[in-house]
């Protein structure tokens, strides 16, 4: 688990930020180009 993608994303760190969105539940996507990856953080 640690930051790999089954890690916590309130704890994940991210190599380079390049965008962000937030859907309309208020889920929000996290783009990272470095690690080339989109982190997500569900609406509870």
């Amino acid at each position: 688990k640690g930051d790999g993608p089954d890690g916590d994303p309130l704890k994940c760190k991210l190599a380079r930020l390049h965008g962000l969105w937030v859907d309309r539940d208020g889920s929000v996507f996290i783009g990272d180009s470095e690690a080339h990856r989109v982190r997500v953080v569900r609406a509870k």
